[in-house]
């Protein structure tokens, strides 16, 4: 027991606690140090790759023939990308034919998921919502009734995740997109159209099949019980009556609605782990390309510091447009690496400010 300054006593602070919090706000303090330091860094080199870059861009006056001349030389290119193949999704084998061409089909994949929300010390309330991600229910406060558990076979859900699938070629006049460019080109919301893939009745009948395939020996049984109660509504109403009824008792597993592939018993009271599916195709459009010429198609532009440097963008832009897009790219970069950096030091500012006013005081 210590004694206070007005001969009172007070409980000794545990040992070599306050030594610790010293520690960590340093080591706070030398990592934040650190980001801003490599932003200014990443700054120098950046403008200085660029400038490096827009010396040595050219010029590409057509793209209708592929000129030997620019090989290996940094263009600027504008035209038309398109192509005359489909893009087919490898997981459901499901085709976006011409017409329309598309230069990409985007997968997306959400999760009908519990959400912990926290209110106060102690305070937890839990909603159901659909996510993009699904959410470790077992790190909740209260795990029990908020299973996440997702709710697909194991030959489905180790195949199901986000995907883009690229059309290959992608004409670019004469050239070649390759599928680095058309990555790019695929996250411009603008260019990006929701469609509902045509799915034939044998591959509906085969996602159904997958669904229920659950090795399981209570999910056996359900399914032979229901197997011999459709049984006999067929033979009472026929085949039609016979496989509604088999899908209510055993859930639906699979069904399109309102442009979603639904898996799961009903897309109408959906449950925590079940899961819903939409496309995305990316239209054709007029693009601009900053990129190395390789034989008729492109990669990114080594600088002399090794970085890879290369731009696109949806319409047709100048040179001056494409490097201050490729710029504010990269200020965007420094300057969330320097906020970052000054916000991990912040603890050790307060406790220094801290300590100056008490001893003032």
């Amino acid at each position: 027991m210590t004694t206070t300054p007005d001969g009172g006593s007070a409980a000794p602070s545990p040992s070599g606690s306050p030594k610790r919090v010293i520690i960590a706000r340093a080591v706070l303090l030398i990592f934040g140090i650190g980001c801003v330091i490599l932003a200014q860094s990443l700054a120098k080199s950046s403008a200085s790759d660029l400038g490096q870059a827009r010396a040595a861009a050219v010029a590409m006056s057509s793209i209708d023939r592929v000129d030997p001349a620019l090989e290996g030389k940094l263009v600027l290119a504008s035209g038309h990308a398109t192509s005359t193949q489909g893009a087919v999704d490898p997981v459901f084998g499901v085709t976006v034919p011409p017409p329309p061409p598309v230069l990409a089909v985007r997968r997306r994949v959400e999760y009908f998921q519990w959400r912990e929300s926290r209110k106060g010390d102690k305070d937890y309330s839990y909603d159901t919502e659909w996510v993009n991600e699904p959410i470790d229910s077992l790190q909740f406060h209260q795990t029990l009734g908020h299973d996440n558990t997702v709710r697909l076979p194991p030959s489905l859900a180790n195949q199901l995740q986000d995907n883009v699938v690229y059309s290959a070629p992608v004409d670019f006049g004469a050239y070649r997109l390759p599928d680095f460019l058309i990555e790019e080109l695929s996250k411009e919301s603008k260019l990006r159209k929701r469609f509902v893939p045509s799915f034939t009745d044998e591959q509906m009948a085969e996602l159904r099949r997958v669904m229920h395939s659950d090795p399981s020996v209570g999910a056996a049984i359900g399914q032979a019980i229901a197997g011999k109660v459709a049984g006999a509504v067929t033979e009472t109403l026929g085949s039609g009556a016979g496989g509604i009824v088999r899908n209510v008792l055993e859930g639906r597993g699979a069904e399109l609605r309102d442009g979603y592939l639904f898996l799961g018993d009903n897309y109408m009271r959906p449950k925590p782990g079940e899961v819903r599916v939409y496309w995305q195709a990316v239209s054709p459009s007029d693009v601009t390309i900053l990129a190395q010429v390789a034989g008729n198609t492109f990669q990114p532009y080594t600088t002399a510091s090794g970085q890879k440097f290369s731009e696109v963008a949806v319409g047709q832009a100048s040179m001056d447009e494409m490097f201050k897009q490729a710029a504010a790219s990269n200020t965007l970069v420094i300057w969330l690496l320097r906020i970052f950096g000054v916000a991990i030091m912040l603890p050790f500012i307060y406790s220094i400010a801290t300590r100056n006013r008490a001893a003032k005081a």
